[in-house]
């Protein structure tokens, strides 16, 4: 019963993700109202608060909160199992959940949204690391991972360092080609390809360019 309960409250959290991924705030806000009740009554576990507080983040995101209040939700939600993170330095020694590098990659994104590159290039390339050498779950590696990289690409990109940019969009596309992210592929290339006709190499550029409208147009034909 106890772990019936367990993949019951599991899948009810997948499910406040994929809402997150599609940016379908409204559905957003009826699995939070599902998910807090849940948290009254059955569960106060840190983990499951920490969940809820990031998707109320993202909820206000959404519904165009202020930078402050967005950023607030995440830091309290982060607080609730790394207590001593101040939002901009990394905290190499600590282990990190699949949920704890979503929260953080999103505070990163703020900061990049508030201009503050430094802050956000910081936190991502922490997080690039964190999951090359101590995150192990292949399928969840799989699906943040080159999020992450698409992020380092953004910012990098808006930084003007597209020597970087481009790298960092190496790295993404041989990840997605090897454990097949469908998704980020296409993106990661895109990014690849105006790195490169930054830096001047047309010819790549428009074959990068090529395929990834190729791939778009055959993937969402399936």
């Amino acid at each position: 019963m106890e772990n019936k309960k367990c993949r019951k409250n599991g899948e009810k959290i997948q499910d406040v993700t994929r809402s997150i991924a599609r940016a379908d705030y409204d559905q957003l806000e009826t699995q939070i109202e599902e998910l807090e009740q849940l948290v009254e009554k059955k569960n106060r576990s840190n983990l499951y608060l920490q969940y809820l507080t990031f998707a109320k983040g993202m909820l206000r995101y959404g519904r165009g909160g202020t930078y402050e209040e967005v950023v607030k939700l995440f830091m309290d939600a982060i607080h609730m199992t790394l207590p001593n993170f101040d939002g901009v330095t990394p905290n190499e020694n600590n282990l990190l959940t699949f949920h704890e590098i979503a929260i953080i990659d999103n505070i990163a994104t703020m900061y990049a949204e508030q201009n503050m590159m430094e802050q956000a290039l910081r936190l991502g390339y922490w997080l690039k690391q964190y999951m090359e050498i101590k995150f192990v779950d292949g399928k969840e590696k799989t699906a943040r991972y080159p999020m992450i990289l698409y992020n380092l690409c953004n910012w990098l990109g808006n930084m003007e360092r597209y020597e970087e940019a481009k790298e960092i969009a190496e790295i993404g596309v041989n990840f997605c080609i090897e454990y097949g992210n469908l998704v980020a592929f296409p993106r990661l290339l895109f990014n690849k390809a105006c790195a490169l006709a930054t830096l001047g190499d047309r010819k790549e550029s428009y074959a990068s360019l090529l395929t990834a409208s190729r791939f778009n147009r055959a993937f969402w034909r399936n």
